[in-house]
Parts: structure tokens; sequence; C-alpha cells
């Protein structure tokens, strides 16, 4: 049996958001290189914002402290502006407010959305965040089989589209990781082989077939946020059939665990026809 906490615990000075852990400096203003200090001495980013979804969560927040420092950074006059966490910038805010980045404006968050101030001048609270996974239980005595016995080859499908938020799709992960942790890695006999994909309305792979060997390979494991639709179930079921076909260990039997909480009507033909395929063969 697996259980989780939807609601876990924070680190010290960090309270619980909807999903994330959030420090803030509010009410104390600091300049934009004081505020990502702030966050970097805690081991922290600003949030960083990569959709509409992102846009309105964070912009609800900032009701509450009313605007806070966003650490983008200008890497060059006239390029996007760039995320000091390392994530990409595909969203460019609903009037492209993280194009043509200026070395003298920098971003902070309101409660009416993204907006720039000149470096020298401006002041903000910090805001620090983090997507703390669920806690996460196992009670082995109640499962029927011993899980470092099992020998299948499995692709855990993660839907990371905008119909998951966040911290869903954080839960989806600590659940994927709790199972991983009870399993036996390998391509001998009583041994795992997982993979791993996320889809929206494309198709990605995570991890192949080989690329769980350790702890370390369970704790780093991570889902990139998609976003946009829901629209490539059928066409990740489909990739995850056609990885553990190739897999070709002919006495295991090959699994399929779908995480999502999407439903979309229209695709419910494709989905069942993907499914049953790979049942068939």
């Amino acid at each position: 049996i697996i259980t989780y906490s939807h609601v876990p615990a924070c680190r010290s000075g960090f309270t619980y958001y909807k999903g994330w852990c959030v420090y803030s400096t509010q009410p104390t203003r600091l300049h934009y290189d004081d505020a990502v200090n702030t966050c970097k001495n805690l081991g922290e980013f600003s949030p960083s914002i990569h959709s509409k979804y992102d846009l309105d969560f964070w912009s609800d927040y900032a009701g509450t402290d009313q605007h806070f420092w966003l650490d983008t950074y200008c890497p060059e006059d006239g390029k996007l502006y760039a995320w000091m966490d390392g994530t990409t910038t595909d969203y460019f805010g609903p009037n492209n407010e993280l194009m043509n980045c200026s070395h003298r404006y920098l971003v902070h968050m309101e409660n009416n959305g993204i907006s720039a101030g000149e470096n020298i001048y401006t002041t903000a609270p910090a805001v620090c965040a983090y997507d703390p996974p669920a806690t996460i239980t196992v009670e082995s005595s109640d499962c029927a089989c011993n899980p470092s016995k099992i020998y299948l080859d499995i692709v855990f499908v993660v839907d990371t589209s905008a119909n998951m938020p966040r911290d869903t799709v954080g839960d989806a992960t600590a659940t994927i990781q709790s199972t991983l942790y009870g399993l036996t890695f390998g391509t001998d006999y009583f041994e795992s082989n997982v993979a791993a994909l996320t889809y929206a309305d494309s198709v990605q792979t995570v991890r192949y077939f080989g690329g769980f060997r350790t702890a370390n390979d369970i704790t780093s494991l991570s889902f990139p946020y998609l976003g946009g639709s829901s629209t490539k179930m059928a066409d990740a079921i489909k990739e995850a059939s056609t990885m553990i076909s190739s897999n070709a260990r002919n006495f295991t039997r090959g699994v399929i665990v779908l995480l999502t909480n999407s439903i979309n009507q229209q695709n419910v033909a494709s989905c069942r026809s993907a499914a049953d395929s790979f049942k068939d063969n």
C-alpha cells in the first residue's frame, strides 16, 4: 500500500503554499542583487515562469506580497531574459516582457502579471520557492509479493500538461520514486528494467531502459513540466510499448504505468486502441 501526504513539511523558514514551500522577506524590500543572494544562501531560486498557468499561480501569490523579484537576468541586451535556475526561457509573458532584455531593467512579479523595474532604483521583497516531494510511505507487509524479486520491464508515463498542476507532478514523481526504491535493477532474472516518459502536446523520453541503477538515479528523477494541452496520451502509450518490445527480454512481462489527471473524450478511442495493441503484443 502506497500512501502520500498532500501537505509535506517545509524546511525551517519556508511556509507551505499550494504545493510549494515558499520563503518571503515581506515586508522587507531588497535591491535585486540582495534578493538573488537571499535565495542563493537558502539554496533555492525565485519561481521561474514557463506557462500561463505559472503566471497566474504566482500572480495570485503576489496578491499577498504585492510584488517580488524574479531572478531573471539579461545575458546581452536585446536577447531573451534568462532564468538563474537554468531552465529554458520558453514563455515570454502576455506582453513579451521576457523578450528584448535590457541590463537596465530587471523583472518582478506583481499581482497583475510581470513587470520590469530599473535595477538601480527598484526594491521588492525576495521570494524563494521549491517544489517539495510528497511524503511517501510504503507498507510492504500489505503487499503479496517481494518487490525486490520482481522482474518486469516497466515504463512510467507521466502527464505534465497544464491539466497537471506542478504539485501533482511532484506527487507523481514521489510515488514513482517510492516504488523504485523497492526494486532490484538489472536485466537478469528477478531484476527490473525501468524507463520513463512524459507527455503533453508532445512526447519526451526522461529515462531510457538502463537509466536506473543506483539510489542516486532514483533521487535525481525529474519530469520536465511541458505545459500545454494533453493531446499525446495515445502517442505516449505507443512509445512506451515500442520501448518495451525493443527491450527483448523474453522471460519478462512489460508494464506501462500511466499517471495523469487528464481525460479528453476526443482521444479516448485512440488511447484505447494503443492500450489494446500493447496488451495484444
